[in-house]
């Protein structure tokens, strides 16, 4: 299952990994930490389907076995950090900060042995769910939090506390961006670049993606374009296993560049294209002709998408008077 996961075949992966839940079931039973970590694995196929409803059914059942047995604490990290993923990605944040906690309470326990880098990995998470439900000052706190205990790190020997000061730094400038300060939200941004000297590695593209959302606040949506383009073409490069979300949501981006410059057939192509990246067989703004909701990667992100192509359509029948495209944008708006 390792080896299938990181050459990406993931239809013989699912495979292997359903028969090793089945051996383990067969052999030792149920309660060890064996089955937990099948169920786990499993758990990671269907959140890549989009099935997140399932990968939390999974993800609780393994949670109920290592609650009784002597299981390590990176088991409980690990689930405690995908179901907070899963609820994330449903909308459920309230849930999602909640698990995001569970992680850092268990970090705290065993401080001695918790790294700096790893506490402020837990505040990040909390601070980017905190963020996607609109809660900023809470954002802002687990931020600045994560900034805190790694003030005195040094970038030479701990790479990987930078990556989560620059992850930290991002959100202080995601969060300026959404309130409108846009001087602020440059500032951190430099701040971000500055510690990404010499590095071409798929943490520049997040600073791609900021530069193109602050260019398109300011009305640049050229620059915009350009800036979102080269994020998606770094991500792709870098990232071993680009996530069909991670790519999805990038892709968003793009097409609200082209709705600005008015290259709406441009626009409408990337929606329909990227809603079928988040539910393979989405095909139409027809509600009943589609997959249900919980089907979809992430409904979030989805519901995103078919607003935006709801105005786009709207923005056509408006051009061109054509009531095909109202209904077109009607049942857009209504499977949102």
């Amino acid at each position: 299952t390792t080896i299938l996961h990181l050459d990406r075949q993931y239809a013989s992966y699912f495979q292997y990994a359903q028969k090793t839940r089945r051996e383990i079931h067969q052999r030792i039973g149920r309660k060890n930490v064996r089955y937990a970590k099948a169920l786990n694995n499993l758990m990671s196929h269907y959140h890549r389907r989009g099935n997140n409803r399932f990968a939390i059914t999974l993800l609780e059942e393994a949670l109920v076995i290592l609650n009784s047995i002597d299981a390590p604490q990176a088991l409980f990290l690990q689930n405690y950090k995908n179901q907070a993923t899963a609820y994330k990605r449903i909308g459920d944040y309230t849930r999602a900060v909640r698990f995001c906690e569970k992680s850092l309470e268990l970090l705290l326990k065993d401080s001695v042995n918790t790294a700096v880098r790893d506490l402020a990995h837990a505040h990040n998470d909390i601070a980017d769910i905190c963020q996607s439900a609109g809660r900023f000052d809470q954002a802002l706190e687990q931020y600045g939090e994560s900034l805190r205990l790694l003030k005195d790190i040094n970038v030479k020997d701990e790479p990987i506390a930078v990556k989560r000061k620059i992850r930290a730094l991002h959100g202080f400038s995601r969060i300026s961006i959404e309130k409108g300060e846009l001087q602020k939200a440059k500032v951190y941004l430099v701040r971000a670049i500055a510690l990404q000297k010499g590095d071409i590695t798929y943490r520049l593209s997040f600073s791609y993606e900021l530069q193109g959302r602050i260019w398109m606040a300011q009305g640049r949506a050229d620059e915009a374009l350009k800036a979102y383009q080269k994020s998606l073409a770094l991500a792709q490069k870098y990232i071993v296993a680009l996530l069909p979300y991670d790519h999805a949501r990038k892709k968003f981006w793009i097409a609200q560049a082209y709705q600005a410059l008015g290259k709406r057939t441009q626009a409408l192509e990337i929606c329909q294209k990227t809603l079928s990246i988040l539910s393979p067989s989405f095909q139409s703004e027809s509600l009943k002709d589609n997959p249900s909701p919980d089907k979809f990667l992430s409904e979030v992100l989805a519901i995103d998408l078919l607003r935006l192509k709801g105005q786009l359509l709207k923005e056509a029948y408006e051009q061109k008077g054509d009531l095909h495209w109202l209904h077109a944008a009607k049942n857009a708006y209504e499977t949102a």
